[in-house]
């Protein structure tokens, strides 16, 4: 599934609004549902993250990129990625293999189609 940066914030507000702090984003290897809100969460409770540990205030999150999991360490943009590709500005080039221009994502966690299209 490929979707323009556009597209994909119109498909995130349509589900949760525009507060981009509330969108959901589902790990489709641990399951794991998080939002910038739950990781805030996780932050104040000290529940560490497998890939970064103890998520401090100021640590840049690639929310819709990473599993913030404290068993999992999946990556949308590791070896084996989603199917869900994001194409940052779609009047230019885009090479998924050296992610220029785009990047992978991990589902919205109500998306019915993103869900489908990553396999789960």
């Amino acid at each position: 599934m490929k979707l323009t940066r556009n597209d994909w914030v119109k498909r995130g507000e349509a589900l949760y609004g525009k507060d981009i702090e509330a969108w959901e984003f589902n790990c489709p290897t641990c399951d794991n549902k998080q939002s910038v809100k739950s990781l805030r969460q996780q932050q104040e409770k000290g529940i560490p993250s497998k890939r970064y540990g103890l998520l401090k205030k100021g640590t840049e999150l690639f929310i819709e990129g990473d599993c913030y999991s404290k068993d999992c360490d999946y990556s949308a943009n590791g070896l084996l990625t989603t199917n869900i590709l994001v194409i940052i500005d779609d009047k230019k080039h885009y090479n998924e293999a050296t992610k220029e221009n785009c990047g992978f994502v991990l589902p919205f966690s109500k998306d019915k189609e993103m869900l489908k299209a990553n396999g789960e």
